[in-house]
């Protein structure tokens, strides 16, 4: 560095070379085999690219003490590059570990330590240059590198980034488990650039052709999808002198991961006509390559053109080629002719993708029995990615009952994992898509599958509970039918019963629409589908109209009879639809009666999660049931007030908050009279976790007390009894309940202000708790202004 520019400023909480000399993390102490094999596969002629360069800015050595030599001899042959050093007797997981560890007793001797490679990065930012320094021997060196990259980048100029930052990212690329986070971060590099101009693209081609012949497929997968984000925004002159021959090169490769990559980016050439123009070449020709590569010998390139095959209906789109000509005729045929189940479900996959480009028309044209076909394919795998796509691509057909054939078949398949994706996919024939008789048998085929013997399959008829108990479908079932859905909420299996319970809270929300009685309920899909609220308002327009009082001709008097007669058809429909609904609202309270008897079976469960999942989903049923029949709820709630888990103690304390705030100021003051009174005793030497849940739960109920009507005393009474209890809980011993009484004190204290004639007690119960010697109780109540005392 030149002595007139500014001195650097180390960045040491990123120095982790010296980190490593101070014993603060161990380098590796052995040859790592596949970094190794790397380095030689890419020193490795390839008949496309020539010979790919060898990286050898960075040596390593071998430790010099004789006891570490012991253990870190390796017999790797030699290679062009110097072997990275790390012990081969140490396990992945430091707890069993040989070798000496930073926070154990053991130290490494004074110059045994090799000289791992580092990469070195100048940064300037407010006219201060900065040096960066990375041990990319280590993981996390490389980690530390590649995440800071972009970072750095915002403070370099171009000639830093080529001059040290290309060369550090290729050094960290020759590491297996580097590759992948390299190729994500190389698209937003070149678009730091901003203007990318060919002389200085030409510097990424060695890490881009090192990245494209990687035998990991994830890293393939990855510079893939950064090419292509390359693509989109660099110069013509970048793509049509640097990437497009790269790209045929490619596609000339002996390697699979070329092929794969070339295959994956013929596509978004092809869509940049001045790319078209310069290689001399017709979209068509660019599409033969492609075809030529989806028929390659190797599965995964087969694989990477079926991920990529959307990409060429914008293709299409851009050059007015056909559809059908150019990619849905590829799909059909290799869908039904390739022998690996990997293309095929790649295929399948990529159903949906394409007929969200393409449209209804065209999906249901030709894509839809592509789908229908997938879902009898022999392979389990393919019929599972038919089942789990099966609702998004219905919504794209112009039909989506035709697929409830699809739907039921899959429901009965031989495998656990296909019957449980197709399940979840109920929501795409509910009776507001579909029509009623296909909503039920759609419902009715996965009731049935509420006794799988899979604990997986039942755990997704869990998950849709509130689709199949909806009144419109469940008097449809057996009254087994309906029991075995029920007893979910009490499975055998844990995750099933727990996933059933939690669900419970959606179903009685679904069923508050048919439960409330102006509301209006629409049956559509069934025998009639008019709502209730247009019939009404057409019989009260037909009543109010005036009756002819004179005579007419025959013809007339005809078409009166007719009307009459139309009238009353009307009014028996009205009739039926009156009839209809009142068994709606009667089948809906049926099934939160038999869910609130199962959670009360589940709150005695001798699993604390299924009882807080329980006491969870009971605040749901206060707004479908009257406060008579909630009552057995509510003595459940209180006994899980005494729960030995603090869980489902605070949880039931907020469901009891709830369910008072739902049915108004006289059942609080019940509650909190009746829990004062028993639960909530003081005088009966309670515990300190009951304590705890008392102040809880009370300073909930107090404030909706307030709200009586003029007239009523009880809320005197009760706010003295809260008041005096709680000049009493502010000295108690356990400061975990001082401290809840501070924090619910501090959320109330809008309310505790209004108590103007208990003002002198509550300033002198706060001012208590700002002395107090637990400074987490000091801190809660410390904003708190005594300024409302009573003179």
């Amino acid at each position: 560095m030149n002595s007139g520019s500014p001195s650097p400023v180390r960045s040491a909480e990123i120095n982790e070379a010296e980190e490593v000399e101070r014993g603060g993390l161990l380098p590796p102490l052995h040859s790592d085999s596949s970094t190794s094999s790397r380095s030689r596969e890419l020193s490795s002629p390839n008949p496309a690219f020539g010979v790919v360069p060898t990286v050898s800015s960075w040596t390593g050595g071998s430790p010099s003490s004789d006891s570490w030599n012991d253990m870190s001899r390796c017999s790797s042959g030699h290679s062009g590059q110097s072997q990275t050093v790390e012990n081969r007797h140490r396990s992945a997981n430091p707890v069993f570990s040989f070798g000496p560890r930073a926070t154990s007793g053991g130290s490494l001797r004074s110059g045994t330590l090799p000289n791992l490679p580092k990469v070195v990065l100048h940064t300037r930012k407010d006219n201060v240059m900065r040096e960066h320094i990375y041990c990319v021997g280590t993981p996390d060196g490389r980690r530390g590198f590649l995440a800071n990259c972009l970072i750095h980048a915002e403070d370099m100029d171009t000639q830093a980034i080529v001059e040290e930052m290309i060369p550090g990212m290729l050094l960290v690329s020759t590491f297996s488990d580097s590759c992948c986070t390299t190729a994500s971060v190389l698209s937003g590099l070149v678009k730091h650039l901003r203007v990318v101009k060919k002389d200085v693209f030409v510097y990424f081609i060695g890490l881009i052709v090192s990245l494209c012949c990687s035998p990991d497929l994830m890293v393939v997968r990855q510079i893939s999808s950064s090419l292509r984000d390359i693509v989109q925004f660099v110069e013509d002159e970048v793509v049509e002198e640097i990437l497009a021959p790269l790209v045929m090169s490619m596609n000339m490769s002996e390697w699979s991961s070329p092929k794969a990559v070339a295959a994956s980016l013929l596509g978004a050439l092809a869509t940049r006509k001045n790319v078209i123009r310069a290689s001399e070449q017709s979209v068509k020709q660019y599409f033969n390559q492609f075809v030529n590569l989806a028929g390659d010998g190797s599965t995964f390139v087969r694989q990477v053109c079926a991920e990529s095959m959307q990409f060429w209906i914008s293709v299409a789109g851009a050059h007015q080629v056909s559809l059908k000509e150019m990619t849905l005729s590829l799909v059909r045929k290799r869908m039904s002719r390739d022998g690996s189940d990997a293309v095929r479900y790649s295929y399948v996959a990529q159903l949906l993708p394409l007929a969200e480009k393409i449209g209804r028309s065209e999906t249901t044209k030709h894509l839809q029995s592509l789908l229908i076909s997938a879902s009898s394919d022999s392979s389990w795998r393919v019929r599972y990615y038919a089942a789990n796509c099966l609702s998004a691509f219905s919504r794209l057909c112009m039909r989506p009952s035709d697929l409830v054939g699809v739907f039921m078949s899959l429901s009965r398949d031989e495998m656990k994992e296909v019957r449980a994706a197709v399940v979840e996919q109920l929501g795409a024939f509910t009776p507001d898509i579909v029509p009623m008789q296909v909503a039920v048998r759609a419902c009715i085929s996965v009731s049935l599958l509420a006794k799988d013997e899979e604990p997986l399959v039942r755990e997704a008829v869990a998950k849709q509970l509130h689709l199949l108990l909806s009144p419109l479908i469940v008097q449809m079932y057996s009254s087994d039918q309906r029991q075995q859905l029920l007893m979910l909420l009490t499975d055998t299996n844990f995750t099933v019963a727990e996933t059933a319970t939690r669900n419970s809270a959606r179903v009685v929300e679904t069923l508050l629409k048919y439960m409330q009685a102006d509301a209006p309920i629409n049956l559509s899909g069934s025998s009639s589908s008019i709502p209730i609220e247009h019939t009404n308002s057409a019989v009260a327009a037909r009543s109010s109209c005036p009756k002819k009082t004179t005579k007419g001709s025959a013809a007339e008097e005809a078409a009166v009879v007719g009307a009459d007669k139309k009238g009353m058809e009307d009014h028996a429909t009205e009739e039926f639809i009156d009839r209809t609904a009142e068994e709606l609202r009667a089948h809906a309270t049926s099934v939160v009666m038999g869910l609130a008897e199962k959670l009360r079976c589940v709150s005695e469960s001798s699993i604390w999660r299924m009882r807080e999942a329980a006491v969870d989903a009971l605040r749901h049923f206060c707004a479908a049931m009257p406060w008579e029949e909630f009552t057995p709820l509510l003595n459940t709630i209180r006994a899980l007030l005494r729960d030995p888990v603090n869980v489902v103690r605070t949880r039931s304390a907020d469901t009891l908050a709830v369910v008072a705030g739902a049915y108004g100021p006289e059942m609080a003051a019940f509650m909190m009279s009746e829990l004062l009174d028993n639960e909530f005793d003081l005088a009966n030497n309670l515990p300190f976790t009951s304590r705890i849940v008392a102040i809880r739960c009370l300073s909930s109920l107090v404030p909706l007390v307030d709200s009586f009507r003029s007239g009523d005393n009880r809320h005197h009474e009760l706010r003295e009894r809260w008041v005096s209890t709680i000049s009493l809980l502010a000295e108690d011993d356990v400061p975990n309940v001082r401290l809840m009484l501070a924090r619910t004190i501090a959320e109330h204290w809008n309310w505790y202000k209004s108590c103007a004639a208990k003002s002198e007690v509550i300033c002198n119960c706060v001012e208590r708790l700002k002395r107090d010697v637990d400074v987490d109780v000091v801190n809660a109540v410390r904003d708190l202004h005594l300024n409302f005392r009573k003179a």
